[in-house]
């Protein structure tokens, strides 16, 4: 196994990437699919339980594993977490696009799993990936940001009534009136599920 820790975004995020190691005996692990992981943590942490743990998992099963560390509020000014953590999220896919040869993996076969605030942010790439300011801000004009497969863990997707109030209150920080409700919408990721979202596999727990 390789372990190599890329820097993502302007706020120290960082991509772990957990790579096979190739063998003449086993060509298949030439081109591995991928795995793109987000850990929960309300946006105020990253969870290590939601992270190493579930990319050794993963390797185990013969896949390329990624585990995005990305900006929440303990490293980032709180009302700029979600659009940071977002464009870090993006840049991780298209890094894992842009360099799959070295990377040994299958382009056509990058999944994103998501754990809570981590889910929401997976969610997110599955249902904005494609939105033409995403894209300019991603520099991104073809699907380099479109994850194929989406696995959602007990993900904050709802912004109002049953949600994870800590994890809301986090990306609605500093908003107030119109502004706001906008944003409140706009978090609400189920109301902009379409053609364009990826298939997805949703799992809660109790």
């Amino acid at each position: 196994m390789k372990i190599t820790q890329i820097p993502m975004g302007a706020h120290n995020a960082q991509l772990t990437c957990y790579l096979q190691d190739p063998c003449t005996e086993m060509p298949a692990l030439d081109r591995c699919p991928a795995i793109l992981i987000f850990p929960g943590g309300a946006y105020a942490f990253c969870s290590d339980r939601e992270a190493d743990p579930v990319a050794l998992a993963f390797l185990n099963a013969g896949y390329n594993a990624f585990v995005l560390r990305y900006s929440v509020s303990q490293n980032c000014p709180v009302e700029e977490v979600y659009t940071n953590a977002f464009a870090e999220a993006q840049e991780a896919m298209d890094y894992l696009h842009q360099n799959a040869g070295d990377l040994h993996i299958d382009p056509e076969q990058i999944a994103v799993v998501g754990f809570s605030a981590g889910g929401h942010l997976a969610a997110s790439l599955g249902v904005f990936w494609n939105d033409p300011e995403i894209q300019a801000l991603a520099k991104c004009s073809g699907e380099e940001n479109k994850p194929n497969a989406l696995v959602l863990c007990y993900p904050v997707i709802a912004s109002v009534g049953k949600t994870h109030k800590g994890s809301i209150d986090i990306l609605l920080a500093g908003l107030n009136g119109q502004m706001r409700e906008a944003q409140q919408k706009r978090i609400a990721l189920h109301l902009h599920v379409g053609a364009q979202t990826p298939p997805c596999f949703l799992m809660h727990t109790y």
